[in-house]
């Protein structure tokens, strides 16, 4: 679980930078003057100060998304594409299902992929995505991908504030306060870590609050609130490993899809942690190791720390 906020849990193809010329052909043959010529020339000495053409139509996005993707993506995933697997253009590209994920959407791979170390895109140091850049990507995918109006002549946002993300409890079932709250089941979605510490602290001497080393919650959906039950699927294998090769631990999910493991459990597993869920032959990777263990610390209602929300069941 990366350091939570969706600033992201994974998985796009190539990025790059877009650079599309529309060559203005001229033929004096055909009738075409002077001036015309001239204009095309600066058409096309605009596009190369730019680095990319103006798409012809809206793209449905707001103006600074739509500039991230000129910028470092769309010379692969432009239209026609140009070695992308798919286009990223689009409001709908972009909202729609990942190729590689269908749980997510092209927008929120995408952020994965800016963050991740292993396979970063796009591809190479120098083309990286600046922290800026992500930290808007970030805030577009909390406030619930709304439209924008950019792209075309004339193109600009539509002044609108951003709806804030819907929220939605995919079980419809709660943890209800009122049950034990010394029950695995207790509270799905909450920073169980950083919970247990502030009891401890303020309790020192209550020996019936547990040590955990790492504990979070599964979720079908990225956007779920707090207290709503997770995934309960005893299929379900949250496969930890030390990044350093040392320990290992599989956690089965309990029926609030909450997993956990006990420090004095651990053996000599500590963070960081390469985390892997398997749900069958579905595996979901984490792109970049977990610095620590309390998962549902980043993977929050809405993401936080570089998480694009929730921890999601493959």
């Amino acid at each position: 679980m990366p350091a939570a906020r969706l600033t992201l849990p994974l998985l796009l193809p190539v990025f790059a930078l877009v650079i599309a010329c529309d060559p203005a052909a001229s033929n004096p043959d055909a009738g075409i003057t002077a001036d015309t010529d001239a204009d095309a020339d600066a058409d096309a000495d605009a596009d190369a100060d730019t680095g990319a053409d103006v798409p012809a139509e809206p793209t449905g996005l707001p103006c600074e998304i739509d500039a991230i993707l000129d910028e470092h993506c769309r010379r692969c995933h432009g239209d026609p594409l140009a070695g992308g697997p798919m286009p990223l253009v689009t409001y709908e590209d972009l909202t729609g299902s990942a190729l590689s994920d269908v749980s997510l959407s092209v927008a929120e791979l995408s952020l994965h992929r800016m963050l991740s170390v292993a396979a970063p895109m796009p591809p190479g140091a120098a083309q990286q995505v600046t922290a800026d850049a992500r930290t808007a990507w970030l805030d577009w995918l909390d406030a619930g991908t709304p439209r924008g109006t950019c792209g075309g002549e004339g193109g600009s946002e539509s002044g609108d504030d951003p709806e804030p993300p819907m929220l939605q409890c995919s079980s419809g079932r709660y943890w209800d306060s009122d049950d034990d709250d010394g029950s695995p089941h207790m509270f799905p979605g909450r920073a169980c870590l950083d919970c247990h510490d502030r009891e401890r602290a303020d309790d020192p001497d209550d020996d019936d609050i547990p040590y955990l080393l790492a504990a979070g919650t599964i979720y079908p959906s990225l956007l779920e609130p707090d207290d709503c039950l997770g995934v309960d699927d005893d299929a379900i294998v949250v496969i930890l490993e030390g990044q350093d090769g040392v320990g290992r631990v599989e956690l089965t999910p309990n029926a609030s899809g909450n997993f956990r493991v006990h420090t004095g459990d651990a053996g000599e597993l500590q963070p960081p942690f390469v985390v892997t869920i398997r749900r069958g032959d579905a595996v979901r990777t984490m792109p970049i190791p977990a610095p620590h263990g309390d998962c549902n610390a980043c993977h929050t209602e809405t993401g936080t720390m570089g998480a694009p929300g929730r921890v999601l069941a493959p």
